[in-house]
């Protein structure tokens, strides 16, 4: 509950204009009553002859009914989702954090009268999402950017006729004898293992159902997004999070190991949760405008408290206005930033992306500075290489003026047991 009360306290400061936020109701049937594709025997109706979702037409009649009803589940508890947290998108959005952007790129319209004149019903826009994605990485794979089998794709969950969790991407034709996973099915069958081996796959799943069983209900799917938003934004750090998954699942199954241990464990959570990397036009801009472009070539902390000292009003003023506009925001965590995300982590785990949030203080502008400042020098790919191997000089140096509000293991993972 600590991260969660910070994150009040600080976030109630950048309070900005509304953001309008759509309240989307559960679809009805043709017999107009209301249905939940997440629920058992929902799917007992023909499809809409009207159907608003192109791309499904090539499908069975059955196939066409799931997904239409999956979309619009999907749409109605992603809208359930904004609206009751409203407030603290809006201060996202002027504060500086992309995620309300990417929303904006993909279509997804948060603003209810945008929303309203774009779209005839809540699953297209669902669906509109998710097709986002699949072009975006068809466009990718053409240009050479990533290849297919690095590449992370968007899908939803089903159950096989073994009981086992799959996942098809949307508008995929549905076997026959597979359907549509409910909540419990998700909270019982699928496990940490499991999901592993959906991203190693080249999958990552919208979470549609709420899974009660872990206690965090309907926010899952826009965290999902979120990760979806960071692997698309920087192809190199899909490729690496790709190779990694990989990693933690072929290799050290293959190695014997069928759980994976904690320190491979906190590098993967730090790598596909918490990444950020820096945003370097900011970042060099930033320096042109207090005087001093020379600060981008600061290979120690010192240096850099050197520079804010000529004019310390100035390069903190600077530095509160655009504070977020510094980072790029790659992991699920780091790209949502909502309330479920900030419960269940604890701030000093979060430091890097957490400390611009906090009380300026010379010192920390400094420490935030000079890790941008040396993160800059490599590629995110980079950034997740260094970090999925093991005790890093690089790394160690540019995290650690985050060292003191860090446990002793964020070291360690960083610097080796005997920094």
């Amino acid at each position: 509950m600590l991260a969660w009360s910070w994150a009040l306290r600080i976030l109630n400061i950048l309070l900005v204009a509304t953001l309008i936020v759509p309240g989307v109701s559960f679809a009805k049937d043709l017999n107009g009553h209301q249905f939940d594709a997440c629920d058992d025997g929902a799917l007992n109706f023909l499809p809409n002859q009207n159907s608003h979702y192109p791309e499904l037409k090539k499908l069975t009649a059955r196939s066409r009914v799931i997904w239409e009803r999956a979309m619009e589940t999907m749409a109605s508890r992603m809208g359930g989702f904004f609206r009751d947290h409203y407030r603290l998108y809006k201060q996202m959005s002027l504060s500086g954090h992309p995620i309300i952007d990417k929303y904006v790129e993909a279509r997804f319209y948060l603003d209810r009268q945008e929303f309203s004149a774009r779209f005839k019903n809540a699953g297209e826009r669902a669906a509109n999402l998710l097709l986002y994605f699949k072009h975006k990485g068809e466009e990718l794979v053409k240009s050479g950017a990533i290849t297919e089998a690095d590449l992370i794709k968007p899908g939803l969950f089903f159950v096989d006729t073994k009981g086992e969790i799959q996942i098809l991407e949307y508008a995929e034709e549905i076997p026959d004898d597979w359907h549509f996973a409910t909540d419990a099915e998700v909270a019982t069958i699928l496990t940490g293992p499991k999901y592993r081996r959906l991203l190693a796959r080249g999958y990552q799943a919208v979470q549609v159902q709420q899974d009660d069983h872990r206690e965090v209900g309907y926010w899952i799917a826009p965290h999902d997004i979120a990760h979806l938003f960071g692997y698309y934004s920087d192809p190199g750090y899909m490729r690496s999070v790709s190779k990694f998954s990989r990693f933690i699942t072929d290799d050290l199954e293959q190695m014997g190991r069928g759980n994976i241990d904690v320190k491979t464990a906190g590098r993967a959570f730090y790598v596909f949760e918490q990444l950020v990397h820096p945003n370097l036009a900011v970042l060099t801009d930033y320096f042109k405008k207090i005087g001093a472009p020379e600060g981008m070539n600061c290979h120690t902390l010192e240096c850099v408290k050197a520079i804010l000292a000529k004019d310390p009003e100035k390069t903190t003023s600077l530095y509160d206005a655009i504070r977020l506009r510094f980072f790029k925001p790659l992991g699920g965590v780091a790209m949502s930033l909502n309330p479920a995300d900030m419960d269940h982590i604890a701030v000093s785990d979060f430091a890097p992306f957490y400390a611009v949030l906090k009380e300026d203080t010379p010192d920390r502008v400094a420490g935030v500075l000079f890790f941008l400042i040396q993160l800059s020098q490599m590629s995110p790919e980079e950034h997740v290489t260094r970090m999925a191997s093991g005790p890093d000089e690089r790394l160690c140096a540019a995290y650690s003026p985050f060292f003191a509000a860090a446990p002793p293991r964020f070291r360690e993972m960083l610097c080796g047991p005997n920094h």
